[in-house]
């Protein structure tokens, strides 16, 4: 039997063959959904895509980005990851990371203060934990 998602990739292959790609991108939402609606690929169907699209030339964007984010700019942790998280969630982590680098105060106050203040707060993604703004309507708040 072959499965929808089977069927969807090897007719896809098929176009890719036409189109002949100097890449094929394997992208997955890497941070929490904006549409409820929308699923990400369990690890199943993101090995079924690597295993018939092989041979175009697959780029994997599947893993936690790696980096850091600057602080340039900004005088005290809460404006910074309010700026930050407005553009995308950030995982815990991260944010962590990213007030170490003020070297003031305890880390966990800032985003005590802010979780507290209403302005921003945690959500499970994946297994991970994210912040985003309270502003932000995610997957399936």
């Amino acid at each position: 039997m072959v499965c929808p998602q089977e069927k969807e990739l090897k007719a896809l292959k098929s176009r890719l063959d036409g189109i002949e790609p100097h890449r094929t991108y394997i992208n997955v939402p890497i941070r929490p959904l904006a549409e409820p609606w929308a699923v990400p690929p369990d690890k199943e169907t993101i090995r079924l895509a690597h295993a018939i699209l092989s041979d175009a030339n697959i780029v994997d964007i599947t893993e936690e980005e790696t980096g850091e984010f600057s602080i340039d700019g900004f005088t005290n942790p809460e404006d910074a990851i309010l700026a930050i998280i407005r553009r995308h969630p950030m995982r815990a982590e991260q944010v962590i990371e990213m007030l170490r680098k003020f070297e003031k105060g305890d880390i966990h106050d800032s985003i005590k203060r802010l979780e507290e203040s209403g302005e921003i707060k945690k959500l499970k993604y994946w297994e991970k934990v994210f912040w985003l703004t309270m502003a932000e309507k995610r997957g399936h708040e």
